[in-house]
């Protein structure tokens, strides 16, 4: 049995943050073709992501998209319509510290991380 080297391609999540991801793969593709004349999914054996990272995988591993056109997924435009900001949870902390503050003024705290769990 040969031993023969597999070159993995992982690419991180994190939202919107997948756009840095994409456009720093489609410069590597660019750069690739232009001394190669080979695409980075020419070279790549296995993909894997996570979350955003995935869709990237994926969509290097399973279709026939180019670099630039997953790159245009993560465009302004698309990206307002794709990743909302998290109202919800910017209201949660709010109400959170005011309860905390409550709280304080009512007892001395030694371990505010134990009140909040």
């Amino acid at each position: 049995m040969t031993n023969q080297t597999k070159k993995v391609l992982s690419i991180d999540g994190g939202g919107i943050r997948g756009a840095a991801a994409a456009r720093f793969l489609k410069r590597l593709d660019d750069a690739l073709f232009e001394k190669e004349k080979k695409r980075l999914r020419d070279l790549v054996d296995l993909y894997a992501g996570t979350s955003t990272g995935a869709i990237i995988a994926l969509a290097l591993a399973n279709t026939n998209l180019t670099m630039d056109t997953i790159s245009d997924l993560y465009s302004v435009k698309v990206a307002r319509n794709i990743f909302k900001s998290n109202r919800g949870c910017s209201k949660l902390m709010v109400s959170t510290r005011r309860n905390m503050k409550a709280k304080e003024k009512q007892k001395p705290s030694t371990n505010i991380l134990a009140e909040c769990v």
